[in-house]
């Protein structure tokens, strides 16, 4: 099942970098207060590393990670917070 934002007038980086690419995730990390949408280069590399943290936990592919977030536009998340939030 897929859903989609009621308003998408921003490319959130989680879901260009994971979510369009996919058609089965084996895992899925999920971020609620910070959208990461419209910001930069730096919010790309945020989602890519939050993909390979929780794909090396799980010991997955990066590839089979799902990101999804919502929150406010334009605000990076806080992406030790979220990280250190894994089990270890």
């Amino acid at each position: 099942m897929r859903t989609s934002n009621i308003s998408n007038q921003y490319q959130s980086h989680w879901r260009a970098a994971t979510h369009d690419q996919l058609t089965t995730a084996r895992a899925v990390l999920i971020n609620v207060g910070q959208a990461n949408a419209a910001t930069g280069d730096a919010g790309y590399q945020d989602v890519i590393d939050c993909s390979y943290a929780l794909a090396k936990l799980l010991q997955e592919r990066s590839d089979e990670i799902r990101i999804e977030s919502t929150g406010v536009i334009r605000q990076q998340i806080k992406k030790e917070p979220l990280l250190s939030s894994l089990p270890k």
